[in-house]
């Protein structure tokens, strides 16, 4: 019985730790996200200067 318990006890404790990771890389996938939306340039603002505007001629 005491076999069972310690095995059951390990993993427990393994289950504990692969559940942190997936709650840490959750987290960090979240802060990625955000990130990438703070920094994506608005796509109408890129358009109108790619195309519509012709160079100035001296």
């Amino acid at each position: 019985m005491a076999e069972i318990t310690r095995a059951h006890q390990a993993q427990s404790a393994e289950l504990q730790q692969v559940l942190q990771a997936v709650a840490q890389h959750k987290a960090e996938a979240g802060t990625l996200r955000e990130l990438v939306e703070q920094f994506r340039p608005t796509q109408r603002s890129s358009r109108k200067k790619r195309g519509g505007e012709a160079p100035e001629v001296k």
